[in-house]
């Protein structure tokens, strides 16, 4: 969404759509204050200090009158409309978004506290709304425009995460403008020529220290996502850092789709034919459901099948039957998953007491505490803590 100054009812032009503007409460003070009068057309960007302007963008980051679901619904028809164009490259949610209403908070006005506060809230929300429909195509999303010169909780941009989670930061821009601060000041026409003075300023001090500063701020939500994922798993740093050299060398895409995924699987099982295991185990694992497997998700995924506690274990096992993903597991459901699971182990065996659908239903009649033939989680979870057979059935790594 391009805008400046984000409206007409402020001498812009309509980055949000008029109707919008006009169902916000109104300011405390009138358009222009607390400027004397409306600034010259070769000075609009001076219209983001007016209070009528900041706040709109408050109103807008606070959902005043459905205004983030109605931007939602907007992005979701974006996507729909266009995501599967091969000329699109990615979807933009704001050009330099303002910091909000800085005088009723005037802490807005440091960089950090306006993205943790006002932009990553709202540009989650829309990121959920593109990747209802779209999970593919690149999100570009930007900081204030004063956000990207310094790193830190409250000088940097204020962004923990990528818009949608970590999941998606391969499919994520940040973008940001740069404006050289002496040029800003002091404009050189377009058909001028720039001092030497000022060229050396922008282009050998200013520009490079931005750069180092981006650069930095991608480093920073690299080390946030390495923090998370030590609070999610039983890895060290250095485990996940080795894991993630591993998962890199093999998946140079930092992904897995469902084909590579059966074929590092099927290393672990070479007497079976793993392929309906992996295939739903592979649904488990994505958490998302875009159809990969990042290495966010496969390291807390293995963690739990490997390292996790009980209640770890039997979570994923739950996942991994739920072939619907309905909340459930049903007695069709757990036949398809032993049949998955003698063909993982090559038990050629079906007949009698081993025959699958007899199988589902001696488990179903175990498990199914209220007699609804389906088995909730919490039936699951507690049925097989409490039978030890059935927990190593179900769950071979317990």
């Amino acid at each position: 969404m391009h805008q400046d100054v984000l409206s007409s009812r402020v001498q812009s032009y309509d980055g949000i759509p008029a109707w919008l503007y006009d169902k916000f409460p109104a300011p405390a003070h009138a358009y222009p204050w607390p400027l004397n009068s409306a600034p010259p057309v070769g000075d609009w960007f001076f219209g983001y200090i007016t209070e009528a302007c900041s706040h709109g963008f408050q109103c807008l980051y606070d959902n005043v009158s459905g205004a983030v679901e109605s931007m939602s619904k907007f992005w979701r028809l974006v996507a729909k409309t266009f995501g599967g164009y091969s000329n699109v490259l990615g979807y933009e949610l704001i050009n330099e978004p303002w910091a909000g209403n800085y005088i009723a908070n005037p802490f807005l006005i440091l960089p950090g506290i306006a993205g943790s506060t006002n932009l990553q809230p709202l540009y989650d929300k829309l990121a959920k709304a593109i990747r209802s429909v779209d999970k593919k195509t690149l999100i570009f999303y930007e900081p204030v425009t004063w956000g990207v010169r310094l790193n830190g909780k409250y000088v940097g941009t204020g962004f923990t995460h990528v818009p949608g989670g970590d999941s998606y930061r391969d499919r994520s821009v940040l973008s940001y403008h740069y404006y050289c601060i002496v040029l800003s000041l002091d404009p050189v026409p377009g058909n001028g020529t720039i001092p030497i003075f000022e060229r050396v300023l922008c282009d050998d001090i200013e520009g490079p220290a931005v750069f180092e500063s981006v650069r930095n701020e991608s480093m920073f939500i690299l080390i946030l996502e390495v923090a998370s994922l030590k609070a999610n798993t039983n890895y060290t740093e250095k485990e996940i850092r080795e894991w993630h050299a591993g998962f890199i060398r093999d998946c140079p895409a930092g992904k897995l789709d469902k084909k590579k995924f059966i074929e590092v699987f099927k290393q672990f099982y070479p007497q079976g034919k793993p392929d309906k295991f992996c295939k739903l185990t592979f649904d488990a694992f994505d958490i998302n459901k875009d159809g990969t497997v990042s290495f966010d998700e496969f390291l807390i995924a293995y963690s739990a099948a490997r390292n996790g506690n009980l209640d770890d274990r039997l979570d994923l096992v739950f996942r991994v039957y739920d072939i619907s993903d309905d909340g459930f597991i049903d007695e069709e459901e757990l036949t398809k998953l032993i049949v998955a699971l003698y063909d993982l182990v090559g038990k050629t065996n079906r007949k009698g007491d081993h025959d699958p659908k007899r199988r589902a239903a001696q488990i179903m009649a175990k498990l199914d505490a209220n007699g609804d033939k389906k088995l909730t989680k919490a039936e699951f979870v507690s049925g097989c803590k409490a039978d030890p057979f059935l927990r190593r059935l179900l769950d071979p790594n317990s």
